[in-house]
């Protein structure tokens, strides 16, 4: 192994590059860097996870024959997101929409110095194909958002100057979240006691119809997680790792690949039929508590402030055109991470921004709409 990585030769791995534990992903050992790996019958989980993943290179996966009937009972619901997955949570135009017709988001969130979480959120949801995307923002931070905005609107909220929603205001919330498709709320919300309340109270509302829950929206609701569990409508929630370890406490998020797929599908069952996005290195999403799908695209220059505001901003589009919570959060996680490996590639891991994630969502949407038509 030690000869082979230090070679000059292009190395293809088969099966799996020695050295790697396709159930964990770790590799305990020397272990082959694989150029390609060209990997029998079905991908094994492993080979998407860290640190194993580094050594895979391209995978390819080659047919051998295994019957299908076995390997379909055989098989758990952990199913990968690839470009024709994906391609299912866009929805096809006809040709005789309007602005209303495709999709109406709300984006609920900001507070005083964290007004750009906001906004990456907005523009994400335009860029995603949303019609009409309103940001309601705190009223003494307007000014703010109507210089940074152009085709988003705003509706400020009442804040007596504070910077942040207030409780009492939440009945008026209530009233315009009615107007909208999807409530992507929590991007620099901020954790203040009045804004917890708000988040509470505004979720509670039977007029919302859909909702993508992120950030400090997870902060407010993770002392009261039933909330959660029982809002009737459709529901997406994208912790980070982090997040979602303050929404499960006192529980601990196994690292090993095979284990995390099974723990966060055991752990979805306290949210019911919400859809989980759990971001990292893959991203998780965990539909119905049943199906677990592993991300495909992403890349490390993705761990970047803004980063998680933009995918909350693409779910919510999704959402707001398709009506489906899940194949929307597959989709989102998938041209998420795709517009990040476009943006790796003409800016580099280091150099990247998440306003450079949604300067390329055209190019990833482009590309995994030609894939399919072809």
């Amino acid at each position: 192994i030690s000869w082979i990585n230090s070679s000059t030769l292009y190395v293809i791995s088969a099966d799996t590059p020695s050295g790697t534990n396709c159930n964990t992903g770790e590799t305990p050992g020397e272990t082959v860097y694989a150029d390609l790996t060209v990997t029998f019958g079905l991908p094994k989980i492993g080979q998407f996870f860290l640190p194993a993943k580094q050594h895979v290179g391209s995978l390819k996966i080659h047919e051998i024959g295994l019957p299908k009937k076995e390997i379909a009972a055989l098989c758990s619901k952990t199913l990968l997101i690839d470009r024709e997955t994906a391609f299912r949570g866009i929805k096809k135009r006809l040709g005789n929409e309007d602005k209303n017709r495709v999709g109406r988001v709300l984006v609920i969130a900001g507070s005083t110095g964290m007004t750009g979480a906001a906004v990456l959120t907005a523009m994400a949801a335009l860029r995603s194909g949303a019609g009409i995307v309103t940001l309601l923002v705190p009223e003494s931070l307007n000014t703010i958002f109507e210089i940074k905005l152009t085709e988003e609107m705003t509706i400020p909220l009442a804040d007596n100057s504070k910077g942040f929603f207030c409780i009492n205001n939440v009945e008026t919330a209530k009233v315009i979240a009615s107007n909208y498709d999807v409530v992507a709320i929590g991007p620099g919300l901020g954790r203040s006691e009045e804004t917890i309340g708000f988040v509470k109270g505004l979720l509670l509302s039977p007029e919302i119809k859909a909702a993508v829950i992120d950030a400090d929206a997870l902060f407010a609701l993770s002392n009261d997680t039933e909330i959660i569990s029982n809002l009737k409508y459709p529901v997406v929630i994208t912790p980070h790792e982090r997040e979602f370890r303050r929404l499960i406490s006192p529980a601990i998020i196994p690292v090993k690949g095979d284990e995390r797929v099974t723990f966060l599908r055991k752990t979805a069952k306290k949210f019911k039929k919400t859809v989980i996005v759990l971001k990292g290195s893959p991203s998780l999403v965990c539909c119905d508590a049943e199906e677990v799908y592993i991300n495909t695209t992403g890349n490390a220059g993705m761990a970047t402030a803004g980063s998680g505001d933009v995918l909350t901003g693409i779910t919510a589009a999704l959402l707001a055109q398709n009506k489906d919570a899940s194949s929307a959060a597959v989709s989102a996680v998938y041209l998420h991470g795709l517009s990040g490996d476009m943006a790796k590639e003409k800016l580099t891991e280091y150099a990247m921004t998440s306003g450079d994630i949604i300067t390329f969502l055209p190019e990833a949407f482009k590309e995994c709409i030609k894939e399919n038509d072809e």
